[in-house]
């Protein structure tokens, strides 16, 4: 009986284990990510309407790292995510010091699609799609490798406004993800969005920006949807999904960053 089990876990995991398990992002699923995000978004205008900008200013201990060039980096759903109906959300907070820099060269790095592809490791191809005044469309593809290797197609919206003199908010929201089978051979397909293996369905990144006289202070609040794993995927699904998102906001804070600088 033993052998037996051991042979099908063999023949069982000798596949990639995740292609075995697709899944589809459910109405339910999505509303609880669009209801977090609508209860974040109303505290982030009620601290604008006190005539704050930053978390940092808050934590004079973390200004103060922040301008020493730490990036600071901080989970505001705890380890694992938020668990939602057949879903987890992660949320993420991150915030650094860009020494000698303005506020209009991060906003064009963090605009500019089309140089994207050459400033973030894990976008393989961009291109701005539309600019409309203070609103720009763009496209990704993303490559995200850990243990497995995930390709998406993304394309999202960001609109920035000055909120009062020297402080900045950006929005950036996707309005579709679709995974990509077989991405770069002759096979390569895209699947319609919400269906795939789950690995990323939504994600919005709201940045502030405040700038002083020495550089900006740039802040990212990152806030992500996935799938709820599987209990036979999780040692190998659990590292790449809870990781994904601090990964994926250091490297974005890192490229914003060396950009900026140049």
């Amino acid at each position: 009986m033993r052998r037996y089990v051991t042979l099908i876990g063999l023949v069982f995991f000798s596949l990639p284990a995740f292609a075995q398990f697709t899944t589809h992002l459910s109405p339910e699923t999505n509303r609880a990510f669009d209801d977090y995000v609508h209860k974040l978004e109303q505290g982030f205008a009620q601290v604008q309407s006190n005539g704050t900008c930053l978390s940092l200013d808050s934590d004079e201990a973390k200004r103060k790292k922040a301008q020493s060039g730490e990036l600071i980096i901080q989970s505001e759903s705890g380890s694992g995510g938020i668990a939602v109906p057949d879903g987890v959300i992660n949320d993420w907070d991150g915030a650094m010091f860009i020494r000698g820099a303005k506020v209009g060269t991060v906003l064009d790095v963090l605009e500019d699609f089309d140089k994207h592809k050459d400033r973030f490791p894990e976008v393989i191809a961009s291109r701005t799609v539309e600019r409309n005044g203070e609103t720009v469309r763009g496209y990704w593809r993303l490559r995200k490798k850990k243990v497995i290797t995930v390709v998406l197609d993304v394309d999202q919206v960001t609109k920035h406004k000055e909120i009062h003199p020297g402080c900045w908010k950006t929005r950036a929201a996707t309005t579709s993800i679709s995974e990509i089978e077989d991405a770069g051979t002759p096979q390569e397909r895209k699947l319609p969005p919400g269906e795939g293996h789950g690995f990323l369905w939504r994600l919005n990144a709201y940045w502030t920006l405040e700038q002083t006289a020495d550089g900006v202070y740039a802040e990212c609040r990152s806030v992500s949807l996935s799938r709820s794993i599987p209990l036979a995927l999780r040692f190998v699904v659990k590292p790449f999904v809870e990781s994904m998102p601090r990964e994926s906001l250091i490297s974005t804070l890192e490229g914003v960053r060396k950009a900026a600088r140049q």
